[in-house]
């Protein structure tokens, strides 16, 4: 699988990018590294508690984002993946082993339960000068002394001196055979008297104050071994062997206790720095928290929100099935207007097309006004009949109009509840915008056009009947028409004033 939204989040650390993604979480990417993985290898701990799901999977070759934290020296991030401690990747290493061969001395602090683990798969890398081999067997104490990691040996060496691997070597003989460059003396020196006797790893930091009453318990037992020294000659001997062994054992733990006790105080100092980022983690979490239950708020919002949008529109329809009925019932007066909406509009139609056509020779006309005026009398006073007939059709179209707005006056109420519907069924018209100033050959010429013109609108009514008869649209077409027939008796005047600007008369363009 591709990396996702969620992983590339986390890369950068962006808690938004990671709330905004978290319905990608659990999926992996080609390698089997998870967006935990992916917030650990960069150190980004404030992102982890929201990654919480994806604690303990085991990408491709085993690794854990714990291992990745601890190769890499983010020890800010191991507290919060402390369910994954123990976990061993496909060559057996532990999250230990990976702290310790690279030096990460904070990391290998917090990770000391897992002391004591061994290898059981042989591990090669090569280095600069030659190929290295690690034998089943090997512990994070022979690392740490391998690549000279003195801190680290200081650490690991209670719990895990004195451990071989599959070929009997110890921690002292891998600081002694390593081909890794630099000074060994601090390490040799640490590892020089390397003992058997070994400490248990602590599962916690509290296990620290068990060194303590360890330690009281032998220096009870050297004392009463005093008194038995001094009350009996004859196990004389043996009890001084007994003592002499018991301080050199009460010696060493004493050791391990004043280096359990520097250990405890910067284990405190960490879990200080640790408990503050935990705060700063936990305080993140509570926002993230506080976030989703306002966005469960929000959801809920909505989704009454929602139920009410559905009431209301159950409503509309309801409303719009009774005004259906009422449409249906006003059928026949709406085809009786439609009729005659049918007939104004191929007089508007015409009137349209002699519009269109005027502006085109209006200026041709004029050069020829003067040349023309004597042979367009008669046909002037025939234009100014014709047009008279038309103010008188469209008079008559204007009663009609009103009638038919009178009847659906009752209708307009609930068809204005409902006009953002309608209106979305309808489309717009255009107005006439030109002036009337066409001659008698123009308009004749226009009518041989009128029948194609009558078949465009006789399609244009039948899809507004098929669109339900809607009776908004028939009254915006009447507005429409009143609209209409005002810019035609406004055209109308405008030639009439040209008309009385020419009496002579305007000449008719021949051909």
């Amino acid at each position: 699988m591709s990396i996702t939204g969620l992983m590339r989040a986390a890369g950068r650390g962006d808690l938004e990018g990671v709330k905004r993604n978290l319905n990608q979480i659990g999926k992996q990417d080609e390698d089997g590294k998870t967006a935990l993985m992916w917030a650990v290898r960069g150190g980004h701990a404030n992102c982890i508690p929201l990654l919480e799901k994806e604690i303990g999977i085991q990408e491709n070759d085993g690794w854990t984002a714990l291992m990745y934290a601890a190769r890499d020296g983010h020890a800010n991030c191991i507290p919060l993946l402390m369910n994954e401690v123990g976990k061993q990747k496909g060559d057996s290493w532990t999250a230990l082993m990976l702290a310790a061969s690279n030096g990460n001395t904070d990391s290998v602090r917090l990770l000391l339960s897992e002391a004591g683990k061994q290898t059981t798969e042989e591990w090669k890398f090569t280095s600069a000068h030659n190929r290295v081999t690690f034998h089943p067997g090997t512990t994070a104490l022979m690392l740490a002394a391998y690549f000279n990691y003195p801190e680290v040996v200081e650490l690991l060496l209670p719990c895990e001196q004195g451990m071989k691997d599959s070929k009997g070597h110890t921690a002292k003989w891998h600081a002694k055979n390593s081909s890794k460059g630099g000074n060994f003396t601090r390490v040799r020196q640490l590892l020089e008297n390397e003992g058997t006797e070994r400490i248990p790893p602590p599962h916690n930091l509290s296990e620290v104050p068990g060194l303590r009453d360890r330690v009281n318990e032998l220096t009870t037992e050297n004392e009463s071994l005093k008194k038995d020294l001094s009350s009996s000659k004859n196990a004389l001997d043996e009890k001084e062997r007994r003592l002499t062994q018991s301080n050199q054992e009460n010696f060493s733990l004493k050791q391990q206790f004043q280096k359990a006790n520097e250990e405890a105080k910067k284990n405190h100092e960490l879990n200080e720095a640790l408990n503050k980022r935990a705060q700063e983690a936990e305080k993140s979490l509570t926002e993230a928290r506080g976030e989703i239950t306002s966005l469960k708020n929000q959801l809920t919002e909505m989704e009454s929100t929602t139920l009410k949008q559905d009431d209301k529109i159950s409503h509309l329809r309801t409303e719009n099935t009774s005004l259906q009925e009422q449409l249906s019932s006003s059928k026949k007066a709406q085809e009786e207007a439609e009729e005659r909406l049918f007939q104004m509009n191929q007089e508007i139609s015409s009137l349209k097309v002699q519009l269109s056509k005027t502006n085109e020779e209006n200026d041709a006309l004029h050069e020829q006004f003067e040349d023309r005026e004597r042979q367009d009398k008669a046909q002037i006073d025939q234009l100014t009949a014709e047009v008279s007939s038309l103010k008188q059709q469209l008079d008559n179209a204007i009663d009609e109009s009103k009638r038919h707005a009178k009847m659906n006056e009752d209708l307009q109420k609930a068809s204005d509840q409902n006009r953002a519907l309608i209106n979305s069924l309808t489309t717009e018209k255009g107005t006439l915008q030109e002036q009337l100033i066409k001659t008698t050959e123009d308009l004749k010429r226009a009518l041989s056009d009128q029948k194609a013109q009558n078949l465009v609108f006789e399609k244009e009514v039948t899809q507004l009947r098929t669109e339900g008869h809607d009776m908004k649209d028939l009254r915006r077409r009447l507005e429409e028409v009143e609209e209409e027939k005002r810019i035609l008796l406004q055209n109308l005047a405008a030639v009439g004033g040209r008309l009385t600007n020419h009496p002579q008369g305007l000449g008719t363009p021949t051909g």
